[in-house]
């Protein structure tokens, strides 16, 4: 189910960023206009924010920034989903950026010797992850929020210890997308296989001297208070009080460096006309991360297959863009390590760990019995077992049958294929369940190439089903299917 899409954004229209931010807000309109104004003003072009349930007049906010192509509106609402909303915009959004820093909104980056962060990135171009150091600032005296930017009211560090225990002073992290396999809250994994000529360094301590994370933790003393039982993204809802005279270790003023900046970045947004929406986009998803999810390890299996390992691995070699918005991923592996060849990705290491973590088993496939279980009610299907089964479309249309044996226990289905064809293709599949009733149709597109794997969860309610019913319209005659099965788990 393609996700509710308004505005033209990087999702949809591909590479072109240098810079995005990555951030999950709750109820942070108070602040987003001087940290996206600040980032903006020192060279960041877009910023994907997931939205965890904001009620405080956030999403209106943002409209303006929508409108004009800086930002990327994600609907979030996923209990403590920090973690997996970095995660998401890795995937769904890596494509499109050459740099992805993930950061709260009460974080800056800063520069130290550079004029812009563009500059200071430039630096280091054999860079797979930059881990800028965090400095932690407290309330520098405010017991009420003052006025003005926080990057200028607040200088006066404090031990972040005596702020939240569960926060030691850390890095956090901006990074190459196709070089890193994943991301926590704090650090950049870089991947273990990389493509030809891809970044692959990590840098930390030299970036002490040339930048700094200026971390506005508490904000003045009544806006820390407030924000202790407000909760937060990654599910943690208490934190200790603390006093107002909370000991000062230095003072630093770095952020301050580019106030005037930021004001004018304000400025110049408060003067733009809201309408007519450009490029920015406002996304809603019907479908949001599980633990049995495709949307990871799906990656990981078709990667690890198109870059042709002969081992799994629990991330993925390669960066491919998922072209699909549900569960599940479409890629374009037109350009793998290894040709398309008959049952090549069922039958591959990586489909088998991807079962098994699905705790599932492949139920019907060409592998298999492509005779007895595989079919075609409209259209024509040409089985040979070397080849590629040929599916012959009638006026662009034809119907793929998967039969389904029968099981004691209900179960939920993946549908997985390994296709080509001279045009794209638009799917529609489901179940047909025991009793003669339907699923919900799942939709999806196959762009044009001469291999293009797709994985989606067509049930993920567990059911009894009899079949799995795949239609494709296209103007291609011929749609040649590598490989074609169905996952049965849960």
């Amino acid at each position: 189910m393609p996700p509710n899409v308004r505005g033209r954004g990087p999702l949809l229209d591909g590479p072109g960023l240098g810079v995005a931010l990555v951030a999950i807000v709750k109820d942070e309109a108070d602040y987003l206009d001087e940290w996206l104004c600040y980032h903006l003003a020192l060279g960041v072009d877009h910023f994907f924010i997931y939205d965890n349930g904001s009620t405080d007049g956030s999403a209106e906010l943002l409209e303006r920034y929508i409108s004009h192509g800086w930002v990327t509106r994600i609907d979030w609402p996923i209990k403590g989903g920090q973690v997996a909303a970095y995660n998401h915009a890795l995937r769904m959004f890596g494509t499109t950026a050459t740099w992805l820093g993930f950061y709260d909104p009460d974080e800056f980056l800063v520069p130290l010797q550079d004029v812009s962060i563009p500059q200071l990135l430039a630096r280091f171009p054999d860079a797979a992850v930059l881990r800028i150091p965090r400095v932690e600032i407290g309330f520098s005296g405010h017991r009420i929020r003052p006025q003005g930017l926080a990057i200028e009211s607040y200088d006066q560090v404090a031990n972040v210890l005596d702020l939240d225990p569960a926060l030691p002073p850390r890095v956090k992290s901006i990074v190459r997308p196709g070089s890193v396999s994943a991301v926590d809250v704090h650090l950049g994994i870089p991947a273990d296989v990389l493509p030809p000529g891809a970044p692959a360094k990590t840098y930390e301590r030299e970036l002490d001297a040339l930048a700094q994370l200026s971390h506005f933790y508490t904000r003045s003393w009544e806006e820390f208070e407030a924000k202790r039982f407000h909760g937060s993204a990654t599910g943690r809802i208490a934190r200790p009080a603390v006093d107002l005279d909370l000991p000062t270790i230095a003072i630093n003023d770095a952020a301050a460096r580019y106030a005037d900046r930021t004001r004018a970045m304000m400025a110049r947004v408060g003067r733009l006309d809201p309408e007519p929406y450009m490029y920015g986009s406002q996304i809603g998803f019907e479908y949001f991360p599980r633990p049995n999810d495709l949307f990871r390890f799906g990656e990981f299996a078709v990667a690890n297959y198109a870059a042709g390992l002969e081992e799994p691995k629990r991330y993925a070699a390669i960066r491919l863009r998922n072209r699909y918005h549900g569960v599940g991923l479409v890629a374009d592996v037109s350009e793998a390590e290894v040709e398309p060849a008959r049952d090549a990705f069922s039958t591959s290491p990586h489909a088998e760990a991807l079962v098994a973590h699905m705790r599932g088993r492949i139920v019907t496939g060409l592998s298999q019995d492509p005779a007895g279980t595989i079919s075609a009610r409209s259209g024509r299907l040409s089985l040979a077992p070397d080849a590629p089964a040929e599916l012959d479309l009638a006026d662009g249309v034809a119907d793929v049958i998967l039969t389904l044996p029968p099981d004691d226990t209900d179960r939920c289905y993946t549908l997985a294929l390994l296709a080509a064809a001279d045009a794209p293709v638009v799917a529609r599949s489901h179940v047909i369940r025991a009793d003669g009733s339907r699923s919900a149709p799942v939709r999806f597109e196959l762009p044009a190439g001469s291999a293009v794997a797709a994985l989606i969860e067509i049930e993920p309610d567990p059911v009894a089903a009899s079949e799995l019913k795949l239609h494709l319209e296209s103007e291609a005659g011929r749609v040649r299917l590598f490989d074609l099965f169905a996952i049965a788990y849960g």
